[in-house]
Order: C-alpha cells, then sequence, then structure tokens
C-alpha cells in the first residue's frame, strides 16, 4: 500500500470519527432537552 492511499484512508476514517462523536454528541444534547421523564429523575436527588 503506497503512502498516499494510506493517508488518505487515515483521513477519511478521522472526518468519520469526528462526523460521528458531534452527531452524537448533538443527539445527547437533544434528547436531555426534550425527554421531561429523564431530567426529573436525573434532577430528583439534587
Amino acid at each position: 500500500m503506497s503512502d498516499k492511499l494510506f493517508s488518505k484512508i487515515i483521513a477519511i476514517i478521522l472526518v468519520l470519527g469526528i462526523i460521528s462523536t458531534v452527531a452524537l454528541a448533538g443527539y445527547t444534547v437533544y434528547l436531555r432537552e426534550n425527554a421531561s421523564i429523564t431530567s426529573y429523575i436525573s434532577n430528583e436527588s439534587k
């Protein structure tokens, strides 16, 4: 495998990882804001 191909594969994997991490973090914030039973349970002990 050439260095150029290897660099492209690593770059693609890195970009996909960053995109999926940002999407998961955004979805987590969305669920936290819209799931009232979850927020009730997590805030009940405070």
